[in-house]
């Protein structure tokens, strides 16, 4: 990398740390001065000493405005860099708030689309990142101070100094990135602290996006500079806020499409029987693993092909990356050759089932300020690469057959029997065979519920720690040259970074989730850790290895079912572009963090929660019962002991603003329920930001594409109206306090009823099967589920003759029943299913 390139995104990184350090003083003194200070008493010595000098001045003086003080080209990248970062400084606060006692306000809090958004009060909690309900959400009830900012600074610098060091290395920034990230991202970037409200920013961005973002922008105008000199100089002359109004491109918006990704997960030839049915699970968590992982390592790629910094990618993830990159016309050369060589390489892995598709839009500082005009063309431009797919790849004789895909019985070839896309050899070794791919999917499913850290070598050759094919490094081969290692403690942590001393390679240990410790030795040269989040829960045995779907079926109360949930957030699109008074690049930047601390991070606590509220519900001997069921049911009798299970639930995948999550069927409805809830509140309760679902009821050895497209017609259905939930083939609104048959009420109904029949036996089964019958008769159901007249003495009829007499005057219940009866095949679903005796 080069080094000027570097210098620039680091000193883009630190230029405000002088607001953490100021705000933790008793005394009031100027961010940069502070910032100076703390640079060079903490900071400077994990800088390369040439840089130390550069970087000083840039974060001491991006605000002055004497020419001796800002003549230096860093100087004026960052202070340029921070202009361009902060657009959302021309929005006004009404009130003048110290520094030091000003939370962050959750973006979320402000989106807008059709409804009022509500009350600002929202606020989050200055702590380190995590992800407990207490440390993550927001709150009304938030205050903060000079205590908070004294303690969370102490715990930063702890951190700072026991970090390797100097930070020279794509991978050592990415790991200082995700430290800075750890610690800034519940701290407001700007405060309304200004006498003058025209002047007071409204606090809705961390730091940390500023930062990201600053560093970001940073190489681009370094590069801008080397081709256009005057250009930046003349943009610093124009100062802040008139640099919006120059309509010259300083830099350029990278967007990548992957598609055929999802229907690549679930390519699963073959349903569940036999032997073939005990790789499903691992196999589809390993796949759809390694698909994220794809996404992630192109992103790596681009960038150090580019010369940029983990910080010029704004966002990755779901199929998806957006990446800020220099406009000169180097960059855009190399840009075309890249992505021809990406496709050629996808073709050639994946025989064209995996396409990308990248497009680019020139930016001119008016973009930083609303992002809007930029994603319309940029979305638009992606719609038409998409139907030109490949294209770059094309040779005239592309439509020509080719030998090895002729596969018929003649040919000595056959197709992997798991995908039924890689063509294989015959070698009359095995009547079925599986592609090697498919097989490394397996492999990392089954690894995964016990990797702590996963480590991203940048290298073809990665260095073989474990004896075992099934440990082998994940090897991304030419052009991406890069080898992923799952690791599970600290021992093959310390293992794997002697190998790559040994070979003189540069890797980053990701520790998952805070979950394991950070190793605290001494690092080899390019290596360092940093932090990631990952959706990573899955139903494990005694010996970690994850649980079959027949094994987590059996969880289910009554039929031994699986729940498929899909959900994602409603008006994604709208949110981004419309929802946003003034959608900035670091406005949508933290929009985009938010929702992805959410689906990727958070969800892992809250499938916790819910297995933890079932284990606590369940009686010792039913305890018992389930471990002796699972372990039967498992391969080669491993023990499944329920006080060792941390989850109930496979996370298929899970970020950015959607999730797939496979659980015993009852679990996965309270899951649901439960998920929906937090993610309101997460939100602020905006009504603007909703959520949807669709619940796909199956057998476990139902095949694996035809479930994924049951549950997807679920939540499509769900989705024609929005903030709706799909299950046993009812669509319903989740909550909404003048309708008794929203979801929350219904599955209010469902407890209520289960209790009746088999806690208090005061309900015969049969009624429930009754009930059920009558509502879906022609001779009583009305144009939109709604009741004939006839139905109310009918069923008054059916309930008196039925109910005891103590049940029957409980006027709650019959009003419960009477007022969801549009939907009463949910709550009477739930108690048909969870009351049958297998």
């Amino acid at each position: 990398m080069d080094d000027k390139v570097f210098q620039a995104a680091l000193a883009g990184l630190l230029h405000d740390v002088g607001k953490f350090a100021q705000r933790q003083e008793t005394k009031t003194r100027k961010h940069t001065i502070v910032g100076e200070e703390a640079f060079k008493e903490i900071f400077a010595a994990m800088i390369p000493f040439a840089w130390q000098d550069d970087i000083g001045d840039a974060i001491k003086f991006h605000h002055s405005t004497k020419p001796e003080e800002t003549s230096k080209p860093i100087v004026k990248v960052v202070t340029v860099a921070d202009w361009l970062a902060s657009a959302e400084r021309l929005d006004g606060h009404p009130e003048q708030v110290d520094p030091n006692a000003t939370p962050l306000l959750p973006i979320t809090a402000r989106v807008e689309l059709d409804k009022e958004s509500g009350e600002h009060t929202w606020a989050f909690p200055l702590k380190r990142l995590g992800l407990e309900r207490s440390d993550l959400f927001p709150d009304q009830s938030i205050s903060v101070g000079e205590k908070d900012y004294q303690t969370l600074w102490q715990d930063f610098i702890k951190e700072v100094e026991s970090f390797p060091q100097p930070i020279d290395s794509y991978s050592r920034l990415a790991g200082f990135m995700s430290l800075v990230r750890q610690y800034t991202t519940h701290i407001p970037s700007a405060t309304p602290w200004a006498k003058d409200n025209h002047k007071r920013t409204i606090p809705d961005v961390s730091l940390y996006d500023h930062l990201k973002v600053t560093a970001a922008i940073a190489p681009c105008l370094l590069c801008l500079l080397a081709e256009h000199p005057d250009h930046l100089d003349e943009l610093h002359k124009i100062r802040f806020p008139r640099i919006f109004d120059d309509t010259r491109p300083v830099a350029q918006l990278i967007s990548g499409d992957l598609s055929g990704i999802q229907s690549f997960i679930y390519r699963i030839a073959e349903p569940e029987r036999d032997k073939s049915h005990r790789s499903t699970a691992k196999r589809l968590r390993g796949r759809s693993f390694y698909l994220n992982l794809l996404n992630e390592l192109i992103v790596e790629w681009f960038l150090r092909e580019l010369n940029l910094t983990p910080a010029n990618a704004l966002f990755v993830g779901g199929g998806r990356f957006d990446l800020l990159a220099p406009i000169d016309s180097k960059t855009c050369d190399k840009i075309k050759g890249l992505t021809q060589q990406l496709e050629k390489w996808l073709v050639d892995e994946f025989e064209a089932a995996i396409g990308l598709v990248l497009v680019t839009k020139p930016l001119k500082p008016a973009d930083f300020k609303t992002l809007k005009r930029a994603n319309f063309a940029i979305d638009e431009k992606l719609a038409k690469a998409k139907q030109k797919k490949f294209a770059g790849v094309l040779s005239p004789n592309f439509f020509e057959p080719v030998s090895y895909l002729r596969i018929n019985n003649n040919s000595g070839k056959r197709v992997c029997r798991v995908c039924g896309l890689t063509p294989l050899e015959i070698t009359g070794e095995e009547e079925e065979q599986t592609c090697s791919l498919c097989e490394q999917h397996a492999q990392m499913g089954r690894w995964l519920p016990k990797t702590r850290y996963i480590a991203h070598i940048y290298s073809a050759s990665p260095p073989k720690i474990f004896k075992s094919e099934e440990r082998a490094p994940i090897v991304f081969g030419y052009p991406i040259n890069i080898s992923i290692v799952l690791l599970q403690d600290g021992n093959e942590v310390d293992l794997l970074l002697k190998a790559v001393e040994q070979e003189g390679l540069e890797a980053a240990i990701y520790v998952l989730n805070d979950e394991a410790p950070v190793p605290t030795k001494e690092w080899p040269l390019k290596t360092a850790p940093a932090q990631r989040y990952l959706a990573n829960t899955a139903p494990q045995n005694i010996d970690g290895s994850g649980l079959e779907f027949e094994q987590i079926a059996i969880f289910s109360s009554g039929t031994p079912l699986l729940g498929i949930l899909k959900a994602d957030v409603d008006h994604l699109g709208l949110i981004f572009s419309l929802g946003l008074e003034r959608p900035t690049i670091s406005r949508v930047a933290a929009l985009s963090h938010i929702f992805d601390r959410f689906f990727s991070g958070y969800l892992n606590t809250l499938c916790r929660s819910v297995t933890w509220q079932w284990k606590e519900r369940l009686a010792n001997e039913e305890k018992t019962a389930l471990e002796e069921r699972a372990t039967k049911a498992g391969e080669d009798g491993r023990p499944v002991k329920l006080d060792q299970l941390d989850s109930l639930f496979y996370t298929v995948y899970a970020g950015g603003d959607d999730l797939l999550i496979i659980g015993p069927w009852d679990q996965t409805i309270e899951l649901a329920s439960q998920l929906y809830t937090d993610f309101r509140a997460y939100t602020c309760q905006n009504p603007n930001i909703t959520l949807s679902a669709g619940i796909a009821l199956v057998k476990p050895h139902f095949p694996v594409q035809r479930f994924v497209e049951l549950t997807k017609e679920a939540l499509d259905a769900s989705k024609q109206e929005r903030n709706r939930i799909t299950v046993f083939d009812q669509t319903a609104i989740w909550t909404d306090e003048l309708k008794p048959d929203s979801f929350d009420r219904l599955l209010v109904l469902a407890h209520k009823l289960y209790g009746l029949v088999e806690v208090e036996k005061t309900m015969p089964r049969t009624l429930i099967h009754d009930m059920l019958r009558m509502r879906k008769g022609p001779e009583i159901k009305g144009h939109n589920g709604e009741m004939k007249p006839i139905c109310t003495p009918q069923l008054l009829y059916l309930l008196t003759r039925r109910l005891p007499k103590e049940v029957l005057q409980d006027d709650k219940l019959r009003n419960a029943i009477w007022g969801a009866w549009s939907h009463i095949e949910i709550p009477l679903s739930y108690v048909s299913l969870k009351t049958r005796k297998e």
